[in-house]
């Protein structure tokens, strides 16, 4: 008979794995909350409007640069805001698209495998903390032990002896009221 203890502390890990998964299921399947919608949605617009105002400056410095009235630095300034502008703009519309539209199906599919492999997981746990006790197939006492705790046995080894006392004779049973006898057991 094995030592429960382990099984036990692994059955408790395994069901904390569980309720993770399980939240981080949710949280996919559920996606973005309306909040985090709405933030994206005004860090894009933001985004946007540097983005188009950095466009504008980049196409009047352009003119201004064919007429040599600005210098080069100030063209290439322009010129870096205006694609800064531009990725940021592009970064936070795709991060928008995100939020609207939730997890892809394959992340989906991950959560699902996740929360199913730690299902399994406390499955084989509470299998192995069953394992570690013993039921009598019928009522009784234990009249002898053969293993030691902690030995492993194969299944169908013999490991203690079950007796039912019920069918025992009892010599005492024959006695009536007033008999003298002598018992011994």
């Amino acid at each position: 008979m094995k030592d429960s203890t382990e099984y036990v502390f692994q059955l408790r890990q395994a069901l904390a794995s569980l309720a993770q998964a399980k939240a981080q299921l949710d949280l996919i399947n559920r996606g973005a909350r309306s909040e985090d919608v709405a933030a994206a949605k005004e860090m894009m617009e933001t985004a946007k409007a540097n983005y188009e105002s950095a466009r504008k400056d980049f196409d009047r410095f352009n003119e201004l640069n064919k007429t040599n009235s600005i210098t080069a630095k100030q063209f290439d300034d322009a010129k870096t805001r205006k694609s800064v502008t531009e990725g940021q703009y592009n970064q936070a519309n795709e991060a928008y698209k995100k939020s609207v539209n939730g997890s892809r199906t394959e992340e989906k599919e991950l959560a699902k495998g996740r929360y199913d492999q730690t299902l399994a997981q406390v499955d084989l746990a509470k299998k192995k903390l069953r394992d570690c006790s013993i039921k009598a197939p019928s009522d009784g006492f234990v009249t002898k032990i053969s293993v030691e705790t902690g030995e492993l046995v194969n299944p169908g080894t013999q490991i203690g002896k079950l007796t039912d006392l019920s069918e025992v004779p009892n010599p005492a049973q024959k006695l009536k009221a007033g008999m003298v006898g002598d018992v011994r057991i």
